[in-house]
């Protein structure tokens, strides 16, 4: 039989106890990590949100352009409609934690119900998770529309500035 490398490593003194430890760990990274993930998300789409405002009072302002003006209406509310899903994609939302307060786990501080304490911090993350998860893809729906409507906006003034060019 051919040698196989050794994928795993086995440790015989590591137990159920410091393998849910482990699993403990390991969604309580994942809960801060979609936490992060979720205020870059906000300042992100906060920020688009903010040029394309600044591209709407230039257009409003801009008496000379080139662009003719139904054109300019229609960009105008491709933009409005891009502003509009990138702050609700930034609204505030509910986003769940790892951790708890004492009080909420005190019944977990005596015996018998102390052995169940890891699984059911596990089992409460893996619901925050999904519900963290849940949110974060409705928010970037929200965002790829907010992209979407801009890229046609801009598709619709370069058509118009390449028709007025000619």
């Amino acid at each position: 039989m051919k040698d196989v490398p050794r994928i795993m490593y086995y440790d015989e003194k590591y137990n159920v106890s410091d393998a849910e430890k482990q699993v403990l760990r390991q969604t309580e990274r994942h809960i801060e990590e979609q936490q992060r993930l979720t205020g870059a998300a906000d300042q992100r789409a906060v920020a688009f949100a903010a040029v394309q405002i600044v591209v709407i009072g230039i257009l409003f302002s801009n008496n000379t352009s080139s662009i003719i003006e139904e054109s300019k209406v229609v960009v105008v509310l491709l933009l409005i409609l891009s502003v509009a899903t990138a702050i609700y994609s930034a609204r505030p939302t509910r986003i769940y934690g790892s951790g708890s307060d004492a009080k909420a786990l005190k019944d977990y501080r005596q015996t018998p119900n102390h052995h169940y304490l890891c699984s059911t911090l596990i089992e409460r993350n893996e619901r925050n998770i999904q519900h963290n998860d849940g949110v974060l893809k409705r928010s970037a729906l929200m965002f790829r529309i907010s992209l979407i409507a801009s890229l046609i906006s801009v598709a619709v003034a370069i058509n118009d500035w390449l028709d007025v060019i000619k």
